[in-house]
């Protein structure tokens, strides 16, 4: 019996200790996290890397709210996207939802938004006029792909002058495959995106800078560690979970 009682005590020594070190890894690696999150939104505020400010928003009448867009979203709910950009440059924003059907939803051409260039600390809205709404039953991830870049691409600037917004089956299946696998990845994401873009672009790796206070609004998105060159891409997707 005082065999059993002393190898007891000894199992919970041993439990106690690995569950410490577990907690200290966590927390050490939230503390990089964090660390690593307040420098990437310093270069971005000093303008010293390339990336975006992104902030979904749930609107309910005249109310408009912030909102993680890791949440789930429901039929009926209604929701605005706000951006800002650390560069002169492109950014254009591929819808692709649960059907498959893409489609460049930023610029917008059904809105008649024709000069696409986005300009530093300047804050777009999409849509400029009205909401999305979630308005189907079908249920699934709606994607939204963003791409930013510092030059116009092409295949994303002929589907908004030649075909209202809607991509050809060749960059269709291109801006699909974008949208990765994982479906059950929701919010804003950059893993596990497939690096598929027009020939000759180079994508980016990209960090982000989640808000760490009810003060800071808007995950910040960026190239960790310079500014896009001509012929290169950072792609990122905002992924909405419907249910």
């Amino acid at each position: 019996m005082k065999l059993l009682s002393r190898l007891t005590i000894a199992l919970l020594i041993i439990a106690c200790m690995m569950s410490a070190i577990l907690l200290a890894q966590a927390t050490s690696a939230q503390t990089r996290d964090g660390v690593r999150s307040r420098a990437i939104r310093m270069k971005y505020d000093t303008g010293k890397i390339d990336g975006l400010r992104i902030t979904v928003y749930l609107v309910t009448g005249k109310n408009i709210v912030a909102v993680d867009p890791s949440r789930e979203f429901t039929k009926g709910e209604q929701i605005k996207i706000e951006f800002e950009s650390s560069f002169d440059g492109y950014v254009y924003f591929v819808n692709v939802p649960p059907s498959g059907r893409s489609a460049v939803i930023y610029p917008d051409p059904k809105g008649g938004e024709s000069d696409n260039m986005i300009r530093a600390r300047q804050r777009y809205v999409l849509p400029h006029r009205g909401t999305f709404e979630f308005v189907e039953d079908e249920k699934g991830t709606e994607v939204v792909q963003v791409i930013m870049s510092r030059e116009p691409i092409q295949v994303f600037e002929d589907s908004i002058r030649n075909a209202n917004g809607q991509l050809g089956e060749t960059a269709s299946s291109a801006a699909a495959e974008l949208a990765g696998s994982d479906t059950k990845r929701t919010g804003i994401d950059s893993e596990g995106v497939a690096k598929v873009v027009p020939e000759g672009v180079r994508t980016r790796n990209v960090r982000l800078a989640p808000p760490r206070s009810k003060e800071e609004k808007g995950t910040v998105v960026a190239v960790p560690d310079a500014r896009l060159k001509p012929g290169e891409v950072a792609v990122f997707e905002i992924r909405l979970r419907r249910v």
